[in-house]
């Protein structure tokens, strides 16, 4: 039974740059030749290059094979909640 299980937290690329430049290789080398059975990659702020729309919401999930996922992370929850900060600022002046 293989056990050995990798997550890596990267931010050089989100998943459409990866594609977009097919350097899925570089995704791929990530389980060292079947070292890892399973390997998590995750870009916790891909929200921040995505169109506005994209910006919130849950994570997006890639399945990029059968032992690699690829998470990309947003930058918030929910949109309209980007008031509190801007109303936050305002008051503690």
């Amino acid at each position: 039974m293989h056990l050995n299980k990798l997550i890596t937290f990267d931010m050089s690329f989100s998943y459409n740059m990866i594609k977009e430049r097919n350097l899925k290789a570089a995704l791929f080398s990530r389980n060292l030749d079947g070292y890892f059975s399973k390997v998590i990659s995750v870009h916790p702020l891909a929200g921040l290059f995505n169109d506005s729309t994209e910006k919130y919401g849950s994570p997006d999930i890639h399945y990029v094979s059968d032992d690699h996922i690829f998470i990309e992370g947003k930058i918030g929850w929910l949109s309209w909640l980007k008031w509190i900060k801007l109303a936050k600022m305002d008051f503690s002046d």
